[in-house]
């Protein structure tokens, strides 16, 4: 069956399933499978975060979260800004509200975030990494691996504020333990700032899911991707969660995932409604339900 065959069965799907897993079982049982073994990450994914606004850096497929929880004391109930480069979601910018403070450290280990109370205003913290020598920097967020920064003057002053060359963590985690995972045994310096967030609201459909760019701070219901032919859509985060599994947050589960055999399904992209459909999504899923 030829892709436009079956992106013609999805089209002709009824948009009006009352139950949004029903509707992703019917269309996932028409998903082409071509089993293959990867040895890295997939480019779809990178691209797909490359273009919500997230800047190059090495991503796993989506993790979607699979929450159902409100966007937080910013939700909006208005239908939010779709498929442009200002989607819900989307992270502007920060600004510092604090000064910033410093802990030192080698390899993966951790180290105590700052605790409450912070100064009025912040947001989160912003988290940047710099090392003394060349190593491979990761953040807990979708798999995300980069080259750790040597010095500022290797990247613009305005870069080094930005994911993934930093990290926002919510401030439910501010005073809790975090884990800098640094490949190797180089030494490193972690800068924590606290910082306000200029972040457009998620936006909220008829059946109260929230929709937009998945980030750091908070996870939608629906997950803003470019699916085939940079078609924009949303993926249903919860059903997508259950066939990928939960991206590895350390660079020992980053290793183990790599070894673990994977199959590319197609799975529905929907408006933000959550129900019409308007293309398919490639993503990564063991092989017969593996871990």
């Amino acid at each position: 069956m030829t892709t436009d065959q079956i992106r013609d069965q999805l089209q002709a799907l009824p948009p009006d399933l009352p139950d949004a897993p029903d509707r992703f079982d019917a269309v996932q049982g028409r998903v082409v499978r071509r089993r293959r073994r990867l040895a890295a990450v997939t480019a779809g994914a990178a691209l797909a975060l490359v273009l919500a606004g997230w800047g190059a850096a090495e991503l796993l497929p989506l993790d979607t979260g699979g929450t159902t929880a409100p966007a937080g004391p910013d939700q909006h109930q208005g239908p939010g800004t779709e498929f442009s480069n200002r989607s819900p979601g989307t992270i502007l910018g920060s600004e510092a509200t604090g000064e910033s403070t410093v802990r030192r450290g080698t390899g993966v280990q951790q180290v105590d975030l700052p605790a409450p109370p912070l100064p009025a205003g912040t947001d989160a913290l912003r988290l940047r990494v710099t090392c003394q020598e060349e190593a491979t920097l990761m953040w807990p967020f979708n798999g995300t691996t980069t080259g750790c920064p040597q010095a500022e003057a290797e990247v613009g002053a305005t870069d080094l504020d930005s994911f993934p060359f930093t990290f926002l963590v919510p401030l439910t985690d501010a005073g809790q333990p975090f884990e800098v995972q640094v490949s190797g045994a180089t030494p490193w310096e972690l800068s924590v700032t606290p910082v306000s967030v200029d972040q457009i609201p998620y936006g909220v459909n008829a059946r109260g899911q929230t929709y937009g760019v998945a980030t750091p701070l908070v996870r939608p219901d629906l997950v803003e991707v470019r699916g085939e032919d940079l078609t924009a859509g949303y993926l249903d985060a919860r059903s997508t969660e259950e066939l990928v599994g939960l991206p590895p947050e350390t660079l020992a589960e980053l290793e183990a995932y790599r070894q673990v055999e994977r199959e590319t399904l197609r799975v529905p992209l929907y408006a933000s409604d959550g129900l019409t459909l308007r293309g398919t999504y490639e993503i990564q899923a063991p092989v017969d339900g593996g871990p």
